[in-house]
């Protein structure tokens, strides 16, 4: 599968994220939800993250660590880079980022003091592929390997974020390598789910080019109109298909006669 990006920068991030730390106590039995405030001893914090540019072959890793594996000035230039990644960015792919990787990538960069990041279009895989099937399971894992042409890795479960907190060079080289295939794999997967997506980010309209005949999830101008139009409740509209992906799409202006009469509920 193809994808028309001229003019388009499409960044994929994956954020790893460490868990907070509670002080236990009698009246605190779920943690942390229920646990008061207090009681914290160490915020959720995001630890590393891996980004690609679509078309270019470099995947971008930074984490917390300063040059001597510790200090909040690895922290400060990790946070920086993800930001200057995002403000760059014209579309963001993830999977279940609109759930948890950007709105924890705002909670650091209100941590670091920076400005909220010129929003650009997302794409959350897990969102768009929940809204269109009823898989057995749905993490990236399981879709990867059935759907995409990249797999996620193994890794040695929550003893390795643990390791990650006590420096260890071992489990930090494993967290990166888990990290950056999670963005390989997620933007393999984005290639193979473009004729699925609901085309919000809209391709087309941000090359910006004058061409007004674009599919919206991969930029393609082959467009073969179809006999079936597309239908809303009381309007009708011209179908096409992209040829290059896929994608079953219509246009903004009414074709037929539209109906004035609707039931009442």
């Amino acid at each position: 599968m193809k994808a028309r990006t001229k003019n388009v920068r499409i960044l994929t991030i994956d954020v790893e994220r460490q868990r907070g730390k509670w002080e236990i106590e009698q009246w605190d039995p779920y943690l942390p939800k229920f646990a008061r405030m207090e009681t914290m001893v160490r915020r959720p914090r995001i630890m590393c993250f891996a980004a690609k540019w679509f078309g270019e072959d470099e995947v971008i890793y930074a984490d917390e660590r300063g040059r001597n594996g510790r200090g909040t000035g690895g922290w400060r230039r990790m946070v920086q880079q993800m930001w200057e990644l995002l403000e760059a960015a014209d579309v963001v792919i993830t999977f279940n980022g609109d759930r948890a990787d950007l709105p924890w990538m705002n909670e650091e960069f209100k941590y670091a003091g920076l400005p909220k990041v010129l929003p650009p279009r997302s794409i959350d895989l897990y969102k768009q592929s929940k809204a269109v099937r009823d898989l057995p399971y749905k993490s990236l894992r399981y879709l990867a390997r059935e759907f995409g042409s990249q797999q996620k890795l193994e890794h040695d479960g929550p003893d390795l974020w643990k390791l990650c907190l006590t420096g260890d060079q071992a489990a930090w080289d494993q967290m990166r390598a888990y990290n950056e295939q999670d963005v390989v794999a997620t933007e393999a997967l984005w290639l193979d789910e473009l004729p699925w997506l609901d085309g919000r980010a809209h391709i087309g309209l941000l090359i910006g080019d004058g061409e007004s005949k674009r599919c919206p999830n991969c930029g393609s101008t082959d467009l073969k109109a179809l006999a079936k139009p597309a239908r809303a409740f009381v309007r009708e509209y011209q179908a096409f298909r992209c040829q290059e992906c896929g994608t079953p799409l219509r246009t903004n202006f009414l074709v037929g006669t539209p109906q004035y009469t609707r039931g009442v509920r």
